[in-house]
């Protein structure tokens, strides 16, 4: 009996050892189930967050393509450049300038902002002043010293946005005037002044992502330029510009490398007027380069340096840009 008695008094401790296991288990998954998930810090900026990005790829505005994105922005660029332009032989003091090059140094500075009213809609404004002065002989006495100051702006409307590619249409115009000291013209009066209108710019602009470290920009324009000079007369044409860029991303280091090329044809100009061959360039069909380096790691910054540069029959113009981009 006192065996049996043993027996039971174990089982009954056994029931209960599990049966409190049991209610141990049942409580401690009930506060677990009841607890908040931890919050994982985000460890983007995410794609779909970032107007600029597509499959985790950021994309960084080229200079020669027209940016494919709708975002809110503030944009700062100082460039500087030396330009050698073809000249025609100069008769000076009795003879002949035989030298038919000419070297200028170019700098200008720009802002451009823009605002996202939408995620399908923006517009956006950019105020330029640009100056180039003469540095030789030859280009002193044809070229001289010529300033320019103007803006402009205009609406983007995204037509198209899915994980890896965004289609957008742009729209602008614009107005500069541009001010000239011409030595050759003496002893008329050197100075000339005149307007540079563009009266209407449709463009469409597209981003692709490759792959999260390599993205292609592209666009396409035409632009209705009207010159007005007080000494060189009216002149109108259109220029159609087609541009392509790609973008690689060095991971894990913050960096981003661009490169770019841009090939334009101006239809239609009738006059070959100085001030503007030499702010805008002097031959119809125009081929542009571009190579830039810029910081990349933070999603609403952008800090860099890039190069332009422009290799014709008439023209050698190199330009060095430092950017900053803050994105609101």
């Amino acid at each position: 009996m006192r065996h049996q008695r043993n027996a039971s008094r174990h089982a009954h401790r056994g029931r209960d050892g599990l049966a409190g296991a049991i209610v141990l288990a049942v409580a401690a998954w009930s506060s677990v189930a009841r607890a908040e998930p931890p919050q994982l810090a985000p460890t983007c900026p995410c794609p779909e967050e970032v107007a600029r990005s597509l499959a985790g790829h950021r994309f960084v505005p080229f200079i020669i393509v027209d940016w494919p994105f709708i975002d809110s922005d503030f944009v700062s660029t100082s460039s500087l450049g030396i330009f050698r332009l073809e000249l025609e032989p100069l008769p000076i003091v009795g003879r002949v300038l035989r030298d038919t090059d000419g070297d200028v140094v170019a700098a200008a500075q720009s802002f451009r902002g823009s605002w996202a009213i939408t995620r399908w809609l923006g517009i956006n404004a950019r105020l330029t002043a640009a100056e180039i002065v003469a540095i030789d002989v030859p280009s002193a006495f044809e070229i001289g010293a010529h300033g320019a100051y103007g803006g402009d702006g205009g609406v983007a409307l995204r037509l198209i946005r899915s994980e890896r590619f965004q289609l957008t249409a742009r729209f602008d115009v614009g107005w500069a005037k541009t001010e000239g000291v011409l030595p050759s013209r003496l002893p008329s009066s050197p100075l000339t002044e005149g307007r540079i209108f563009t009266t209407a710019r449709p463009a469409a602009a597209a981003a692709l992502t490759l792959a999260p470290w390599l993205g292609l920009q592209a666009s396409f324009s035409a632009a209705r330029r009207q010159r007005d000079l007080d000494h060189d007369g009216d002149d109108t044409s259109w220029l159609i510009a087609g541009a392509v860029g790609a973008s690689l991303v060095l991971a894990p280091l913050p960096i981003l490398f661009e490169a770019g090329y841009e090939l334009s044809d101006e239809e239609g100009r009738d006059l070959n007027i100085v001030s503007t061959e030499i702010l805008l360039g002097a031959e119809d069909l125009r081929h542009r380069g571009e190579l830039g380096i810029y910081y990349h790691g933070h999603a609403d910054l952008d800090l860099g340096a890039a190069v332009t540069f422009e290799l014709t029959d008439d023209d050698r113009r190199g330009m060095g840009h430092v950017r900053l981009a803050y994105y609101f």
